[in-house]
C-alpha cells in the first residue's frame, strides 16, 4: 500500500505549486486641482505623472477654452465678497466647486479654462478600486466605465476555459453579484488532476504488465509486478471514490457555490433618495408648544428661511419629539434624520463630533442637519430652478424634499417641472415620498402666517457662527 503514495506523489505536488490567479495593475489618480479640488483620472499604469490638464480637458471632451463642462451649477455660500459654485460634472464623475467674486454675474462664467489652468499633477496619488479597471477603449474623451474584471491564470490548467465575469444581478430589491472565480479554479483542478491519476494508473499497470510479462519464471518479478498493477488501481479507486463520497454526502463540497456580494452603490447626500420611515414611536408634543421655537428661529437664519417652516416640519415628521424613533428604519430625531448622513454634513461646520454625542436625540443636532443638509440644498435647487414658482408650490417642494430626498426633488423637477399640481398625474412620485399628508402640513404653515418659503437671513445668529454648542439650547 505505501506504494500508492509514491505513485500519486507527483499528484499531490502539482496541487500544492500550481499557481492561483495573478492579479492585474489598473486603476486611477485621485488629483487635488491647485484650489483644492479633487478629481479623479483613469490611469495605464502606477505612473500618474501622465495625468496633466491636457488630459483633464480631453475626458471631459472640451474644444474651447469657453466650452462648458457643467450640467447643474448652483451658487452656494454668497456674501459681499465671495460665493460658492457647485456644480456636476456632465460625464457623472463627480462635483468641483469654485469661489468667485462679486465681479463675476453667476456660476456661469466657470468653464473648461478653469480646469485647464488649475490643475496640479504634483498632488496625484496612485489608487487601485479592488475589482474594477478603466474601460481602456482607446478613446479617453469617452466617459470613464468601471467594470469587474475575471482573473487570469499565470499557468493554464488543460481543459479549463476560462473564467466567466460576474454580472450585477437584480434579486427583489437588492441588487446582487455572483463572484465564482474560486469555485470555477478548483472545479478545474479537480478535473485536471482527477485526469493526471487516471493517466498515471494508466503508465503504472503498464510498466507493471512488461514487468510480469518479462519475469519469466522468476516469481518474485511477477510478486513485484502485482503490486504495482493493484497500487496503481486502487490509487486511482481511491481519487474517484473519494470524489464520489464527498458528492453523496454533500454536492456542494464539489460544487463550490459562487460568493454572492451585494452591491453597495456610493450615493452622495446631495443624490440621495430617502425611505418611507414608517410610524412614530414616542410621546408627541403638541404643535402650540414652544419649546423650541428660538432653536428653529436661529438655525432658520442660517440659512435665510421662514422658522416657522422649521417648526411645523418637525411637528410632521416627529410630532416634536426630539427622541422620536421611526418603526421601519433608522430615522431619528426632531426631523427624523438617517445617522449615516451626520457626519458628512455636519463636518463643513465643524459639528460633525456631535453626531455620537450627544447624537441624533439632542434637538440642536437634529435641527443642525437639516439646516446644512435637507433644507439647505432643498433652497438651491428650488430657488436656482424654480425661482419664480409660487410659495406654495415651493412649500410643496420642500416638503416633498424632506420626505425624499434631494434627489428625488431634482429629479421630480426636472421631469415634471415646477408646477407641483402636475405632479399629481404621476402617482410613482407620491408613493416614493412620505407625502401622504403634505397638503394638510402646507395648510399647516399658511395657518401659522407663512406667506414664503424664504425668511430673514441673520447669519451673525446662526450657532455654526456664534460657537454655540447643542447643550446651549433646549433638549
Amino acid at each position: 500500500m505505501p506504494r500508492v503514495f509514491k505513485f500519486f506523489l507527483p499528484f499531490f505536488v502539482l496541487l500544492i505549486f500550481t499557481p492561483f490567479p495573478a492579479r492585474a495593475d489598473f486603476g486611477y489618480c485621485q488629483c487635488t486641482l491647485s484650489d483644492g479640488i479633487n478629481v479623479k483620472m483613469s490611469a495605464a499604469s502606477l505612473d500618474c505623472s501622465g495625468v496633466n490638464s491636457l488630459s483633464v480637458a480631453k475626458l471631459r471632451n472640451l474644444t474651447g477654452d469657453q466650452v462648458k463642462i457643467f450640467s447643474s451649477c448652483v451658487e452656494i455660500n454668497k456674501s459681499d465678497t465671495w460665493s460658492l459654485c457647485t456644480c456636476k460634472l456632465q460625464d457623472g464623475l463627480g462635483s468641483i466647486s469654485n469661489r468667485r467674486t462679486p465681479s463675476q454675474n453667476d456660476c456661469s462664467v466657470l468653464s473648461s479654462y478653469f480646469i485647464k489652468n488649475n490643475f496640479s499633477t504634483d498632488q496625484c496619488v496612485w489608487k487601485i478600486p479592488k475589482g474594477y479597471k478603466p474601460d481602456d477603449s482607446g478613446d479617453i474623451a469617452k466617459k470613464i466605465e468601471w467594470k469587474p474584471v475575471a482573473p487570469s491564470l499565470a499557468i493554464n490548467i488543460p481543459g479549463f476555459k476560462g473564467f466567466s465575469s460576474p454580472t450585477p444581478q437584480q434579486e427583489d430589491d437588492v441588487k446582487v453579484v455572483y463572484i465564482s472565480f474560486l469555485g470555477e479554479y478548483l472545479a478545474a483542478l479537480y478535473r485536471f488532476l482527477i485526469s493526471i491519476a487516471g493517466i498515471i494508473s494508466a503508465v503504472m499497470i503498464m510498466i507493471g504488465g512488461f514487468q510480469w510479462i518479462a519475469a519469466g519464471g522468476n516469481s518474485s518479478q511477477r510478486a513485484s509486478a502485482l503490486e504495482r498493477i493493484e497500487g496503481a488501481l486502487v490509487g486511482l479507486a481511491l481519487v474517484i471514490v473519494s470524489y464520489l463520497v464527498l458528492y453523496i454526502i454533500n454536492p456542494d463540497l464539489v460544487r463550490f457555490q459562487s460568493l454572492r456580494i451585494p452591491v453597495v452603490e456610493n450615493v452622495p447626500f446631495e443624490d440621495a433618495e430617502f425611505p418611507t420611515r414608517g410610524e412614530l414611536i414616542g410621546t408627541p408634543k403638541a404643535l402650540s408648544n414652544t419649546t423650541y421655537d428660538t432653536l428653529f428661529q436661529k438655525f432658520a437664519g442660517c440659512i435665510g428661511m421662514d422658522w416657522r417652516v422649521y417648526k411645523v416640519l418637525a411637528f410632521h415628521e416627529s410630532r416634536l419629539n426630539p427622541a422620536a424613533k421611526s418603526s421601519k428604519s433608522s430615522a431619528t430625531g426632531l426631523f427624523q434624520v438617517l445617522k449615516g448622513y451626520c457626519p458628512k454634513i455636519l463636518q463643513k461646520v465643524g459639528w460633525d463630533g456631535y453626531c455620537s454625542n450627544p447624537g441624533l436625540t439632542n434637538p440642536a443636532v437634529s435641527a443642525a442637519i437639516v439646516t446644512q443638509g435637507h433644507f439647505k440644498m432643498a433652497l438651491n435647487s428650488i430657488n436656482g430652478t424654480c425661482g419664480s414658482a409660487s410659495a406654495n408650490d415651493k412649500l410643496h417642494m420642500l416638503l416633498f424634499n424632506n420626505g425624499s430626498g434631494p434627489g428625488a426633488l431634482r429629479k421630480a423637477i426636472r421631469n415634471y417641472g415646477c408646477d407641483t399640481k402636475n405632479w399629481e398625474a404621476h402617482p410613482e412620485i407620491f408613493k416614493a415620498a412620505s407625502y401622504a399628508n403634505g397638503v394638510k402640513t402646507v395648510n399647516m404653515m399658511r395657518g401659522m402666517g407663512v406667506q414664503n418659503l424664504t425668511g430673514a437671513k441673520d447669519t451673525s445668529q446662526c450657532p455654526f457662527n456664534t460657537g454655540a454648542k447643542p447643550s446651549d439650547f433646549p433638549s
